[in-house]
Formats: structure tokens, C-alpha cells, sequence
């Protein structure tokens, strides 16, 4: 709803002006997407959530590697999970269980993603000491093109450093100055 909002591409409506799910349902039919790469990440019920909303809405599923290669005439979604987005500061693996246990042993490698994605759709599980998936200065870097960030999780400055937890159902989307990180109008145009 915010990108389409936001770049005039498609528009879409709150989900709770719909009377129900299948109204919801209904407002997904012959919408027409323009070719945008969306990132899913965590591997939770959140995360499910969203890629049920991806496949209603017609966005087609593409493995992280194909993601990050390749452009789609057509468009697309991946689902980032743990093994995706973080690996081991000395080896470079990635381990769940240990990943859980000592979350300060890992790194995000989610930066990669930041180039190729227009909208990041973040339902990872996020507490103190977990790395966060980009530092709040890698949103200035000009390969950093994501204009959109739907932080479902909503951690006050968690997995997403830019999240000032200010989100409310009246009024859920804000801006961030990509210099001062400041808030701004939510569909300020990008500098």
C-alpha cells in the first residue's frame, strides 16, 4: 500500500477499511504490479503471513541467488531466513540452534539484498543482541534503492535500525532522512 502510494504505480487500500478477509481478498484480483523485487525475511508465522499476501497479490517466488543476479519482467519475491541473512563472524557458516544461543557470534549479509530490493517486508524475530540486517548508515549509500520497509515485527531501532516505533493503525507509515535519519513526511519524495 505505502509504495504504491508513493511512487502512483498501483493503489491499494488499508487492510482494515475491508469488512473482511475475503474483501480483502478481492481487492488483490487484476491489480496490476509493476516489475518490483520484494524481500521476505524470517521463517516464523509473520513471515508466513506475508508470502500468503505475496502469492495472492500474483508475485512470483524466486530463490535468493536468482534474486540477487537477476532482473524479472514480471514481479517477484524472495524469502530470506536465517541462513540467508546471517552467517558466522569466523567461519562464515550458520548454524540455527547455535545462531539462537549466541546471536552475537554472527553478522548480517543482508547488504547484498539492499540493491536489489524496492520493498523489504521484515517479520524476522529481532531482541538485543542480535545483529541487525544493515547499519543505519548503509541506507545513504546510493546502491542502497530500497524505498519501502514494512518492519512487521516493529522493534523500536531492532532489525531495522531505521524503526523509530512510532507506527500507529491512523497513521502506520513515516519517512526517514537517508542524511540525518531524522523523521519525515511519509511520501517525501527521494532526494
Amino acid at each position: 500500500m505505502a509504495y504504491g502510494k508513493r511512487t502512483g504505480l498501483y493503489h491499494l487500500e488499508r487492510v482494515f477499511k475491508q469488512k473482511n478477509f475475503k474483501e480483502l481478498i478481492h481487492s488483490y484480483f487484476g491489480l496490476k504490479l509493476p516489475n518490483i523485487k520484494v524481500a521476505v525475511t524470517g521463517s516464523g508465522r509473520v513471515a508466513h503471513g506475508l508470502i500468503e499476501i505475496m502469492n495472492l497479490l500474483g508475485l512470483h517466488e524466486v530463490e535468493p541467488d536468482d534474486y540477487l543476479k537477476r532482473r524479472f519482467a514480471y514481479p517477484v519475491y524472495t524469502q530470506l531466513k536465517g541462513k540467508d541473512l546471517y552467517e558466522h563472524e569466523i567461519t562464515g557458516n550458520y548454524s540455527r540452534e547455535d545462531f539462537h544461543q549466541n546471536p552475537g557470534n554472527y553478522q548480517s549479509k543482508f547488504l547484498p539484498y539492499a540493491s536489489q530490493t524496492d520493498i523489504l517486508l521484515n517479520g524476522v524475530y529481532w531482541e538485543e543482541g542480535i545483529p541487525r540486517l544493515f547499519r543505519k548508515e548503509d541506507i545513504a549509500q546510493p546502491d542502497f534503492i530500497i524505498q519501502t520497509i514494512a518492519d512487521i515485527s516493529d522493534d523500536k531501532a531492532g532489525s531495522i535500525p531505521v524503526n523509530m516505533g512510532s507506527g500507529t493503525i491512523d497513521q502506520p507509515v513515516y519517512g526517514v532522512d537517508k542524511l540525518s535519519f531524522a523523521k519525515t513526511p511519509p511520501m517525501k519524495a527521494i532526494q
